[in-house]
């Protein structure tokens, strides 16, 4: 059942990839990148750098087959991010420098339980670079900021991944799953309040509040 779900789950995973092609597409005519978060690809390729270590080292072959090659579509969006903006020489200059260093001091200084240590907290601090477009989608009662058509591929592939840890009673994949899938929960359900498909008084309130809190900010840096 394991390999069953690792195998659903890479081919999700991967389809789940292929997903931003389009958006990327739209951005490199409009030049607008609002749709992304810069900070969040970052720390996703930090992330498969970890876990690649990480799945190499204990011989986990169904993670690092879906590391490697999700997390290779992801290095391409990050340099396509960078084309967009216009730096993309001297990102990945900066950036291959720092991945080798890390990668380097990893294998050479790390034990292998405080690699996967390290693999989960990288995973859960990727889980809150969402939160920004969450707020900004709060604030203005938008559905703009949520590319959809990613992010529900993307919640069945959390599903699964999430069922691959607890039968593999791995929580280094367990617990980063957890929190995405109630990251993505709310996500789909803010898009579906923007589009106007229900209600909710207690959205509405959070997003009143929100511009109140937005506007004592405004004032505090006059």
């Amino acid at each position: 059942m394991e390999a069953f779900l690792g195998t659903i789950g890479t081919i999700l995973g991967f389809g789940c990839t292929l997903m931003p092609i389009y958006t990327f597409y739209e951005a490199e005519k409009t030049k607008n990148l609002e749709k992304f978060s810069h900070l969040g690809m970052m720390v996703c390729n930090v992330n498969t750098i970890v876990w690649v270590v990480y799945a190499y080292l204990g011989n986990e072959m169904t993670i690092l087959i879906n590391t490697i090659v999700c997390g290779g579509l992801n290095f391409v969006y990050l340099l396509w991010y960078h084309k967009i903006k216009g730096d993309i020489l001297e990102f990945v200059s900066k950036f291959l420098v720092t991945a080798l260093i890390f990668v380097g001091s990893f294998i050479g200084l790390c034990s292998f339980n405080v690699i996967g240590q390290v693999a989960t907290m990288v995973s859960l601090i990727g889980c809150f670079p969402p939160l920004e477009q969450i707020g900004l989608a709060l604030k203005e009662k938008s559905h703009r900021y949520f590319d959809i058509v990613c992010i529900i591929p993307g919640f069945l592939c959390v599903n699964i991944w999430l069922w691959y840890g607890i039968l593999t009673s791995n929580f280094h994949i367990i617990i980063p799953n957890i929190i995405t899938f109630v990251i993505a929960t709310m996500q789909i359900l803010l898009y579906m309040w923007a589009k106007g498909y229900f209600e909710s008084y207690i959205l509405d309130e959070l997003s009143k509040d929100y511009w109140k809190l937005s506007s004592i900010k405004k004032v505090n840096t006059l």
